[in-house]
């Protein structure tokens, strides 16, 4: 049904430019009215972009085709009639002086011919191309819209030679070297497979959307995506599915389902599984992560320049009902976050944001020494984990032959990130973000005084002038993210590219390690990462990617370091 319903669109579209070609037309002796001919065009498309009838992409195709500069599609009305050096657009699209209507500058009865004639052009087109009347189809029809993704991934890891033996031999041997890295980060054995060798993988991550608009102020979105193992295996924080499963068919399962309410302008209140709704990079996030709660965001335009947002959630983590065998506490992610925005005429622009996430509850409690019952506090231990952060044995008191992890400290985030990008030489940018986080939850004192013997397990690494030193005593709680970008804004066409280059270091204790980004030394924390890669768009809605991180361990006893390369190529429907 959107398909039928945006031909149409497109067709009435059509109609309407010619409409404007004409005026043009009528008006070519006369430069002023030449150039309101241009302001409505402008008007036009810009109202279109606005109520969803045509996509952005369309629109800046028609308005470089027509000599205008794609770059005003985001000034706001109100600039439009402003000076050409008032906007400094480029001068082969200077914006038009004054604003009017193209039927007002033709008489009434070629006024009636010229809509009439658009009429036609709508019916012949729709029945050209076997559209329905949308005014026959059920209502539920119109109000639902499907999309989605596929993405295809050859990955390649070739771990760093130097990566050291667990027995410190001098010949080194993949097993040893893998579960030592497992012990090291109190991994359960055999998480680890190989440290050593290069391996190269295929994978598929494939995504069904369904958008409904329940009514004017309500919408819902479902997202349902490709998976190969269940609740007791699923990777939250990565939708790839590996290929090789012949004669195993994929699972479908539920990634998004939310409710996103509109009361009034520029407030949204969403609830369910939703899209992460803070700005952010893939330092504490990973960029697939779905977030569960209720958000309220608001986000005001101050004027025509600036603009300002407040985000708030919270959001269940881990739920567990306190009772006769469960003294653990529930686990949750209260967050804030506040920023504004700017934009100057030629689309440069900036985005700065402050934020603060208290994950409660996260860190473990250890089990107490008792005749029954030892396994009160086991549910505080994560149901999901990566490299990197420091742990303790919940079990230490009555069983060191069973170990169950859990975080040591607690994790309150402060995070600043920002985004720039400069669109002067358009459609080349360049685009700078800067991310930076700190852990101020993590207290070593507060620590040791709740695990107690406990810390005694934990593994030993170097501090300051070579002395060693546990994870707690020595807090590394730091991380940032520095991405340079160059080329199109966005891949909307056949040809447009994209170069890009970074570095990411993220310290043991910074982030919990169970969100953040997996593509980084096989996922976690206490990495350190350069990177760099190219995009480039094979049609508007295909992409092929090239990306190359090479990865190393900050603190880790066994030296830890991978070499990834990713190959993606990417649809959309």
């Amino acid at each position: 049904m959107k398909r039928n319903t945006s031909a149409t669109m497109r067709a009435a579209f059509c109609g309407l430019l010619s409409l404007a070609i004409v005026c043009s037309a009528a008006a070519a002796p006369d430069e002023n009215r030449l150039n309101q001919v241009r302001a409505a065009e402008l008007n036009l498309i810009r109202g279109l972009v606005e109520q969803g009838v045509l996509t952005r992409d369309k629109a800046i195709e028609l308005l470089r085709k027509g000599g205008i500069d794609p770059s005003l599609l985001d000034v706001p009305i109100s600039a439009v009639g402003a000076t050409p050096a008032e906007q400094a657009p480029a001068p082969s699209a200077q914006a038009p002086s004054a604003v009017a209507t193209p039927s007002e500058l033709l008489p009434e009865s070629e006024r009636k011919q010229i809509i009439e004639q658009v009429r036609q052009e709508v019916r012949a087109q729709a029945a050209a191309e076997g559209n329905a009347n949308p005014a026959l189809l059920p209502s539920w029809v119109q109000r639902i819209s499907f999309g989605g993704d596929m993405r295809l991934r050859y990955q390649r890891n070739d771990f760093a030679a130097d990566n050291a033996d667990d027995a410190g031999g001098s010949t080194p041997i993949g097993l040893n070297t893998a579960k030592a890295i497992d012990a090291w980060y109190q991994l359960p054995p055999g998480t680890t497979q190989n440290a050593l060798d290069s391996h190269e993988f295929l994978f598929l991550r494939a995504r069904l959307n369904a958008n409904a608009k329940v009514n004017e102020t309500l919408k819902a979105g479902v997202q349902v995506v490709a998976v190969s193992g269940d609740d007791a295996t699923v990777n939250p924080v990565d939708y790839d599915v590996a290929l090789g499963r012949y004669g195993r068919p994929f699972s479908a399962a539920v990634s998004l389902a939310y409710l996103s309410w509109q009361p009034m302008p520029y407030w949204n209140v969403t609830g369910g599984r939703m899209i992460n709704p803070y700005f952010r990079s893939d330092l504490i996030f990973s960029p697939d992560l779905s977030l569960d709660g209720v958000s309220v965001g608001y986000a005001p335009r101050l004027n025509d320049t600036w603009g300002a947002f407040i985000n708030v959630g919270a959001h269940p983590l881990q739920t567990s009902q306190s009772g006769p065998f469960n003294s653990a506490s529930e686990q949750w992610l209260y967050a804030a976050q506040t920023g504004a925005t700017w934009r100057r005429f030629d689309a440069s622009k900036l985005t700065v944001a402050a934020a603060y996430y208290d994950f409660s509850g996260i860190q473990g409690k250890p089990d107490a020494l008792l005749p029954t019952n030892n396994t009160l506090n086991d549910a505080s231990a994560p149901a999901f984990r990566q490299f990197g952060n420091t742990m303790f044995d919940l079990h230490y008191l009555w069983d060191v032959n069973s170990p169950l992890y859990a975080y040591a400290g607690q994790f309150r985030l402060v995070n600043f990130g920002a985004e720039f990008q400069y669109a002067r030489f358009d459609p080349l940018r360049l685009a700078l973000q800067l991310d930076w986080v700190r852990n101020v939850g993590f207290n070593p004192t507060q620590i040791e005084q709740r695990i107690g013997g406990a810390i005694a397990g934990l593994p030993y690494v170097l501090g300051p002038n070579g002395v060693q030193l546990n994870g707690v005593t020595y807090a590394r709680t730091n991380g940032y993210l520095v991405n340079l970008r160059m080329g199109a804004d966005e891949l909307r066409h056949y040809g447009d590219w994209q170069f890009f280059v970074g570095e990411r270091y993220l310290e043991r204790d910074a982030v919990p390690d169970a969100f953040t980004s997996y593509e980084y030394r096989l996922g976690g924390t206490d990495n350190q990462s350069a990177y760099t890669g190219v995009r480039v768009a094979l049609s508007p809605r295909t992409a092929l990617t090239l990306r190359y991180i090479s990865a190393r361990s900050i603190d880790s006893g066994p030296k830890f370091g991978v070499d990834t390369w990713y190959l993606d190529f990417d649809g959309r429907f």
